[in-house]
Parts: C-alpha cells; sequence; structure tokens
C-alpha cells in the first residue's frame, strides 16, 4: 500500500491567481505500485494567506485521499494467478475409507488394502511438501513410483497400488469432494495372471449351487445371478431396480469397478431370479437394491463372504470342491469361449474394456479342452457342413 503521509508542496498559480497545493504519494516497488500525484486548489487568492486552508486540508481533505489512492492502487495490482489447493489429501482419504467403501459394501480385506495404499501414497507426498488435492500433478506421481523402486527394491508400486489410488481420486472428483482432479499421467504396470480362481464344470457348479440354495436359499439366488450372467459380484450387489427395464429386456447396469455403463440383455432365467428377488420387495422403487438378505436390507460383500465361510465347512455343510463367486464368473467365461462365443460377444458380456482382459484372465485353457479342439480339426468327417 502507498505510505499514509504523501509529501505536500504548496504553490501559486499565476494564471488563475489562487494557491495549489501538490500531493504526492511514492512509488512501491515492492508491490508494483507506480508513483501517484494529485494538484488541488486551496481557494485562497495569491495575496492571501494559505495556512488556514492547507491545515484544514491536512485534516479533513487529505485522509479521504489517502482512502481513494489506496483502493485505485489496490485495484491496478494484477495478482498472479493462483490454483487452488483443495482440500487435504488426509481428510479425502478417511472420507473413502469410512464412508464410501463401507456404502458400497467392500470386503474387510479390500478396505485394508486400500487403507495400505492410500496412506503409503500420502506419506510420500507430504515428504515433498504436497498435502492438498490442488498440489498433485504428474511429477508427484512419478517420484512416487520412483520411490518405491529405490525403498522397496522392486520396479515400481503394484499394479493394485496404482489402481487404488487413481480409484480414490476420481471418485472423490466424481461425488464432489474434490473440485479439480489435475491432469495426471498413470503409468499402470501389467495385470499378473491369477492362479487362484478356477473354472469349474457343470457337474461341480450345480450340486454346490443345489445345496448353497436349500442351505440358504437368499445367497443361492445371488449365486445363480452371478452363475448365470458372470457378473462382479460387486455390481450383482448394488444392481437396483430402476436399472432393469422388463418392456424393452435390457439391463442398464453402472459398473462400480471401471464406472461405466454397460447394457446387458434380460434373458427367461435372469426374467424368472428378477421376478423371484422383486417378490421380497413390499413397496418396490427405482433406488432400491434388487437382491435383500434375510432383514430386507442390501446385501453387503462380508455379510454374503461369512455365509459361504460357514457352507465351506465340511463338517456341517458342504464338503465338495470350494466354489466361490469369482470362480462362478470365471466359469462363465471359460465355458461360453469353449463353445464357440465370439470373443467381441464374450467381452461386452464379461463387461471388459479390453478383449486382451478377458481371454488372458478369464478364459481357462488346459491340455484337455486343447486336445478336444485339435480331435475337432484333425477328426475326418467334422468339416463337412450339415
Amino acid at each position: 500500500m502507498p505510505p499514509k503521509s504523501p509529501t505536500l508542496t504548496t504553490y501559486v498559480d499565476k494564471a488563475r491567481g489562487v494557491w495549489y497545493v501538490n500531493v504526492y504519494w511514492s512509488a512501491d516497488k515492492a508491490n508494483g505500485r507506480p508513483a501517484t500525484r494529485k494538484r488541488i486548489s486551496l481557494g485562497i487568492p495569491t495575496n492571501g494567506d494559505p495556512s488556514e486552508a492547507l491545515q484544514f486540508f491536512r485534516e479533513s481533505v487529505l485522509p479521504v485521499l489517502n482512502d481513494e489512492c489506496d483502493a485505485v492502487a489496490a485495484a491496478s495490482v494484477k495478482k498472479p494467478p493462483g490454483r487452488k489447493q483443495g482440500p487435504l489429501l488426509r481428510d479425502l482419504a478417511m472420507w473413502y475409507l469410512d464412508t464410501h467403501l463401507p456404502y458400497i459394501g467392500s470386503a474387510k480385506k479390500t478396505t485394508e488394502r486400500y487403507t495400505s495404499s492410500l496412506w503409503d501414497f500420502i506419506g510420500f507426498c507430504s515428504t515433498r511438501h504436497v498435502s492438498r488435492a490442488g498440489q498433485l500433478s504428474t511429477r508427484i506421481v512419478e517420484e512416487w513410483q520412483m520411490h518405491q523402486c529405490t525403498v522397496k527394491g522392486r520396479s515400481g508400486p503394484s499394479r493394485d497400488e496404482v489402481l487404488h489410488v487413481r480409484r480414490w481420486l476420481s471418485v472423490c472428483q466424481d461425488h464432489g469432494e474434490m473440485e479439480e482432479l489435475p491432469n495426471i499421467k498413470w503409468t499402470i504396470p501389467r495385470k499378473k495372471k491369477g492362479v487362484k480362481n478356477k473354472a469349474h464344470e457343470r457337474d461341480v457348479i450345480d450340486p454346490w449351487l443345489q445345496g448353497l440354495c436349500a442351505w440358504r436359499p437368499l445367497v443361492g439366488l445371488v449365486a445363480r445371478w452371478v452363475d448365470a450372467t458372470g457378473w462382479r459380484i460387486g455390481d450383482t450387489l448394488d444392481l437396483r431396480i430402476g436399472e432393469i427395464d422388463l418392456l424393452r429386456n435390457i439391463i442398464d447396469r453402472m459398473q462400480i469397478k471401471t464406472s461405466s455403463q454397460l447394457p446387458y440383455p434380460v434373458t427367461p432365467a435372469l426374467h424368472a431370479l428378477i421376478q423371484e428377488a422383486l417378490a421380497r420387495h413390499t413397496d418396490p422403487k427405482p433406488a432400491d437394491h434388487l437382491f435383500l438378505n434375510h432383514n430386507r436390507h442390501p446385501w453387503t460383500y462380508p455379510q454374503i463372504y461369512r455365509v459361504l465361510q460357514n457352507y465351506h465347512n465340511p463338517k456341517q455343510h458342504w464338503a465338495g470342491p470350494v466354489v466361490t463367486f469369482r470362480d462362478l464368473r470365471k466359469s462363465f467365461g471359460t465355458h461360453l469361449a469353449m463353445e464357440g462365443c465370439p470373443p467381441n460377444v464374450l467381452k461386452e458380456l464379461m463387461g471388459h474394456s479390453d478383449i486382451t482382459m478377458t481371454l488372458t484372465y478369464y478364459v481357462e485353457v488346459d491340455l484337455g479342452r486343447m486336445a478336444e479342439w485339435s480331435v475337432r480339426h484333425t477328426s475326418p468327417g467334422t468339416h463337412e457342413k450339415k
């Protein structure tokens, strides 16, 4: 701001025959403000004494001029464009872990993995004096990945860690918890081919489903849906009544994991399952979940996971091979592929954005299936048209 005590100089304007006062505010180089000068008449003739008029000017007029000069000088200074700092990363992580993940029914292990990934990333950002969302940039993410290489002695953060952080920031922006997501270039490692999940034959799946439906019909209903559609269990439990259009026989679903909208056809078997699930609703609304538990509340994954754990206890219920929901999804993709389903159609049914994901990780190939198709090619008569 300009100094409050400007320099005053009185002089006689002979052309007009009156006393004038010259008010000068020096320049403020630190704030980039130029010098300011004002020339004001005191109204005293040249043969009069300007001392009283000058005293009145100092006491009454000069304070008003100082305020006007301050306002004009402040308006003339261009403030450097600043980026919004945004909320604290710590607060965003607490909201995501304590509110969002439990709401969508994430498993306890999933929450623990997200917790480890997010706090590792936030801890690294704090060492770079980055604590708010608006301070994130591609450089910070690249340094985080290089830090993982040098400290943990590996090629970088795992695929899950990168996806956890990226998913966290995307959800915070979609839900309005973050005003603006910076343009971050993510480098996602390739997915390793999983060996835990297995594609089962129908002679294993059918008895497992029958026993589960007889023991817990509501859990069996969910398992039958996953077996018939190959959906992820999270998408199945989050299916809403309003997403089902029985007039057009289409389910317009929003995938939780990828946040993409994909239609799915309603077959007669799915129509029967939908009607069975709707029978438990007393007053169905579009926003209600389709599948409800015994308390008529939406299912969560931890609840169903505990039910399956009890069901797979050989001393009490099921003594056969253990089947999981991911096994049902992998069996769905494998069986359709072996029956000759076109890969692009199978990709859409599985809800994948890349056909490589479908064929690499959800279509199981073993020596028996290789021999089966090799026999079809080499046996005589297999190429004859019917």
